[in-house]
């Protein structure tokens, strides 16, 4: 039952990795061997009795609805989006990202939550405060940490501090509209582009919540199906569910221009040098 490749959203915006896992499952070939494989994890003193791969995350019955509250006591998420959920939600607040350089023109509209859409599905696992083992209905004891959990050893751990990260839970679409918020070090065609060193048709904007707000799953695949990427990673290297490419930060090259101010002089294309 474990060879399904399946719905499975313990997302992650920063780039997670068990190095043996990853190296058994390449990018676009689902849940199965990665790390958002649960039971490989674990391992057989741990795992799910019955090795069902997708329910450490869903179920398909009794779910968790938006307004119910779950197993950790609140409900699921203030956007409402609880796709057939069935893990224990974080209720830790979450410092949303702030900076001189992003604030600069005149502030970035934010959502209600830094955690809107999937992103507080993901930090249900990521920000350390919600057992991974915490599902159906039973409070689990293996945490995401840096080390210092009987979980994933030596992982980059996101917490709950937004500073420290990549900005997520602000308006896309205003920041490319132009105006006040407009970013002149990203691309103009920005929320069309397709992600540089995918071979796919996927734009940023297919990747936002409710085509507006950027989430951890604007650069993050967590079932490992849409990151065509493997074209643009380098071998023996990870590729952390990434949307994009990581050689020459092909990744990044989707959004940011550098300075550059025709999109087509940077020609990153499923892993070509810069």
């Amino acid at each position: 039952m474990k060879k399904f490749a399946v719905l499975l959203a313990v997302a992650a915006f920063t780039a997670l990795g068990a190095g043996s896992a990853l190296a058994a499952a390449g990018a676009g070939t689902g849940i199965y061997q990665t790390p958002h494989d649960i039971n490989n994890q674990l391992g057989p003193a741990v795992e799910d009795v019955q090795d069902r791969l997708c329910a450490f995350c869903h179920t398909p019955h009794h779910a968790y609805t938006s307004t119910d509250a779950g197993p950790v006591g609140v409900a699921l998420t203030s956007s409402g989006y609880a796709p057939l959920w069935s893990h224990g939600v974080t209720t830790t607040p979450y410092t949303a990202y702030a900076s001189t350089t992003f604030d600069v023109q005149g502030g970035v509209s934010m959502a209600p939550d830094p955690l809107i859409g999937p992103s507080r599905l993901c930090m249900s696992c990521h920000d350390g405060t919600v057992a991974v083992d915490t599902y159906y209905g039973n409070t689990g004891t293996h945490f995401v940490s840096n080390g210092a959990s009987t979980y994933f050893g030596n992982q980059p751990l996101i917490e709950t501090n937004g500073v420290k990260t990549h900005p997520i839970g602000f308006d896309a679409t205003a920041v490319a509209a132009g105006g006040a918020q407009a970013d002149s070090h990203l691309w103009p065609t920005m929320l069309t582009n397709t992600y540089r060193g995918n071979t796919g048709a996927t734009t940023v904007t297919d990747r936002l919540f409710s085509g507006q707000f950027f989430t951890c799953s604007t650069c993050h695949d967590v079932h490992n199906k849409l990151n065509q990427t493997s074209g643009s990673i380098k071998a023996g290297t990870h590729h952390y569910f990434l949307m994009g490419g990581q050689t020459n930060s092909a990744l990044c090259i989707t959004c940011h221009n550098q300075g550059e101010t025709n999109y087509g002089s940077i020609p990153v294309t499923n892993g070509s040098a810069l």
